[in-house]
């Protein structure tokens, strides 16, 4: 029961994870981007979300020993 409710959970995590970064480049022409630290930010939080995404899929395929 455990192995399959924390598959569910990464999942969703993973989802969320998907749905964050949409919103994210949805609305990336709303940000004034005319700062280095603005830009930065935004690719740190994008590349925080896409890794995110993966490091919870590969640890739903993964085995675990």
């Amino acid at each position: 029961m455990d192995k399959i409710l924390r598959k569910i959970l990464l999942a969703l995590a993973s989802v969320f994870l998907i749905w964050q970064t949409y919103e994210t480049l949805k609305r990336g022409d709303e940000f004034e981007l005319e700062s280095w630290g603005v830009i930065l930010f935004m690719a740190w939080l994008i590349s925080l979300y896409i890794t995110g995404i993966f490091a919870f899929w590969v640890s739903l395929f993964l085995p675990k020993n």
